[in-house]
């Protein structure tokens, strides 16, 4: 992402999402997008499923909705991923389902 910044200016938008790693979404937007991809394949959190990615002005947010694969719910710190990275681990609350 911070080199797809580095080349545009800018982050890709959310509804452009990881997908703009892999082949420019717009020429017109991203003249300066570099000749291969940015990624080799969509970035996959630990249970196999892709990250969610959300720009927020000039930051971004990467979101992994964790092993029930639903949004909502509660944050879980200390997860560990792949290398020893923590992830935030996004759970569903009983409490908001009703």
């Amino acid at each position: 992402l911070d080199m797809f910044k580095l080349d545009n200016g800018i982050y890709p938008e959310t509804e452009e999402g990881f997908e703009a790693l892999l082949s420019n979404p717009d020429a017109d937007k991203y003249p300066n997008y570099r000749a291969t991809p940015y990624l080799k394949a969509l970035p996959m959190d630990s249970w196999k499923t892709p990250f969610v990615y959300i720009k927020k002005g000039d930051e971004f947010e990467i979101i992994s909705f964790a092993a029930d694969r639903k949004e909502g719910g509660e944050e879980r710190e200390g997860k560990r991923g792949r290398g020893g990275k923590e992830e935030k681990e996004v759970t569903q609350n009983p409490e908001t389902r009703r």
